[in-house]
């Protein structure tokens, strides 16, 4: 390709365009590749390493990550300071590239020590653990560059370089983490509204390095604090979160989660106040796969039933102690936790309430998720979602009692359907919930300017009162319907504040459902 010098033409009296002819070239494509300097190893042991053969096209980005790839597989056997430099000889008349890759072979090293330089807050531990190469092992520069993205990932610290210092001994080096620590604390509050709560108030301390037992500062020991404190028209939550990532020195997560919640927007005619808590056991399986063990215990309360309200939501009045253990494997291959472009989340739950665990519910649910990102052109991104959950009771319970039932409808499940009403409702038509329940999303986005992007979805959803099937010996209303509706919304990047604004049309409703569209607005990701 060829590229003309900028020219500059004036538009109005402040503006101007630069204007650059680009004229494409032929599309070259690679005849053959070969590697000169490999005397360590033989040259064929590096094949596997060029991605892409003959007749491939020959794009920098192929080559250049060939190259990559021969350094790594030295890097990888302890030999520092390989170079490897492409060569391209053109063939113009047959639009044809021969690609000689030139290696200058490096030394075989060994790590003599690891030093960490530049923790003032953090201790070396934290960052210790992180590190996938010990002293007197080769010199493994790949995974010496895997460890410091790792020890960058974790959010201490502006700055984070490795390189090999030399010693006494030639063949030996120091592997030096040289670092720069940053605020890892955030203290946050605002004013929101949504379409489920309406009016809140919040404010919210988090701490990305905190130590339990680091006095008198409380930094430094790599766990996680969050203390948040939510009021609002129709809920107010007070929550605690504790997380030791490395537990008893192991890759072991150990988190306790503290809260107290009272909402009123679950329905009309009645509130509900659930406090307890619950300890979290995770592991790390392999690379993208984690399995947590739960313990949580709840009491529920639900208050201020309305004289209006059916016999079906009057017998749930009253509180209760929910005692449970829930076993979750979870999948997640996604480039990003809250804005993911590509990869997956999947999830599987069982959780047994009640029996061994003791309190007044005995239940047992479980539920599967999943979410699949497609990145396309131009960077758009479709997104696949959902879920599905049966939950049911045994022993000495005669009922899944309402705070557990499974629900559809609103914001995040059917956005064209108001909250909770995508599914059974009883005489007065009010929801009470099902025993089993499904719901899909198919989500289309693009970006429009930056932090901003445009979505276009539909949902589907349903909920059954019984396993999958209506219960014929007590009709009631959205049981086992099939709701569904499409829209458009936005979604607002703002950090730590995310926004996504939605407007829905529902397709397939009840007979007691609106038709209208529906605007929906909510803090948070979907994912």
């Amino acid at each position: 390709a060829t590229v003309s010098e900028p020219a500059i033409r004036y538009v109005g009296s402040k503006k101007i365009d630069n204007i650059v002819e680009i004229e494409d070239g032929p599309l070259y494509s690679l005849s053959k590749w070969r590697v000169t300097g490999m005397e360590i190893f033989p040259p064929e042991s590096v094949a596997g390493g060029v991605v892409a053969g003959s007749n491939a096209v020959a794009s920098l980005d192929t080559i250049q990550r060939s190259a990559q790839n021969i350094r790594d597989y030295y890097g990888s056997r302890g030999y520092i300071r390989t170079h490897v430099e492409p060569r391209v000889t053109l063939d113009m008349p047959a639009a044809k590239a021969a690609v000689t890759y030139e290696v200058t072979e490096g030394m075989l090293a060994y790590i003599q020590n690891i030093e960490i330089r530049g923790n003032a807050q953090t201790r070396d531990k934290v960052i210790r653990r992180e590190i996938g190469v010990l002293p007197g092992e080769v010199f493994n520069e790949v995974r010496v560059r895997t460890s410091e993205a790792r020890v960058r990932n974790l959010g201490y610290f502006s700055f984070v370089n490795t390189y090999p210092e030399a010693t006494v001994v030639s063949n030996r080096f120091n592997l030096v983490f040289d670092l720069e620590e940053q605020r890892t604390g955030q203290l946050m509050f605002g004013v929101g509204f949504s379409s489920i709560d309406n009016l809140i108030g919040y404010v919210e301390l988090q701490q990305g390095n905190f130590d339990l037992f680091g006095w008198p500062r409380f930094t430094g020991g790599g766990q996680r604090l969050r203390l948040r404190a939510q009021v609002g028209s129709k809920r107010s939550d007070v929550e605690l979160s504790l997380i030791e990532p490395w537990f008893l020195n192991r890759e072991l997560s150990l988190g306790l989660d503290l809260f107290r919640r009272s909402a009123s927007y679950y329905s009309d005619e009645y509130d509900q106040i659930t406090a307890g808590g619950s300890l979290t056991l995770g592991k790390r399986l392999f690379t993208f796969n984690r399995v947590n063990w739960i313990y949580g215990l709840e009491d529920i309360d639900i208050r201020d039933v309305k004289e209006r309200a059916s016999d079906l939501i009057k017998q749930e009045e009253g509180g209760r102690l929910k005692s449970y253990g829930t076993v979750e494997l979870i999948r997640d291959t996604r480039n990003h936790p809250f804005l993911a472009t590509r990869g997956f989340r999947g999830s599987a739950a069982a959780t047994l309430a009640g029996g061994p665990f003791g309190g007044d519910t005995d239940t047992y649910q479980f539920t599967l998720r999943a979410s699949q990102f497609v990145p396309l052109w131009f960077d758009h991104v479709l997104n696949i979602r959902g879920w599905t959950s049966l939950i049911h009771e045994y022993g000495d319970s005669d009922r899944v009692p309402l705070f557990d039932r499974l629900f559809a409808g609103g914001p995040r499940t059917v956005r064209a359907i108001r909250y909770r009403r995508a599914g059974p409702k009883d005489e007065n038509n009010e929801p009470i919930g099902g025993r089993t329940a499904v719901q899909g999303t198919i989500e289309y986005t693009m970006p429009v300017v930056e932090k901003v992007r445009f979505a276009l979805f539909y949902d589907v959803g349903a909920v059954w009162r019984d396993m999958f099937e209506k219960d014929e010996t007590d009709p009631a209303v959205g049981d086992g319907i099939l709701f569904d509706g499409y829209g458009l919304g936005l979604r607002l990047d703002f950090p730590g504040f995310p926004i996504q604004l939605d407007y829905a049309w529902p397709r397939k409703t009840d007979s007691v459902t609106s038709d209208k569209g529906r605007f929906s607005f909510s803090i948070g990701y979907s994912y």
